[in-house]
């Protein structure tokens, strides 16, 4: 069974400043890709909402991207965080279908 992280809480527990987690994108709550390898810059805050905030480094295409994220939105009950690929592909399959 795949592990998969669904909170606040759950990520800053497991991952740190370096780590690599993998996380499941969706549009209107369908799942439709993994993206990671991706490498934990720096954690911040974001201070007009007071969302906790993740910066990341992955390649896309061959260039390596800078995004920021909130760990609210990766977390949430459509999307997800992984420590590793093969339950980030197992877990997009169960919920897809698809490989």
């Amino acid at each position: 069974m795949a592990r998969v992280v669904r909170s606040v809480a759950g990520f800053r527990k497991e991952l740190n400043i370096g780590d690599i987690f993998w996380h499941m994108t969706s549009l209107y709550g369908v799942p439709y890709e993994i993206v990671g390898p991706c490498t934990i810059s720096a954690f911040l805050m974001d201070r007009r909402f007071g969302f906790s905030m993740v910066e990341y480094t992955h390649s896309r295409a061959g260039v390596e991207v800078t995004q920021e994220d909130s760990i609210e939105d990766l977390t949430n009950q459509h999307h997800g965080v992984f420590l590793n690929s093969a339950d980030a592909y197992e877990y997009f399959q169960a919920r897809t279908g698809k490989d």
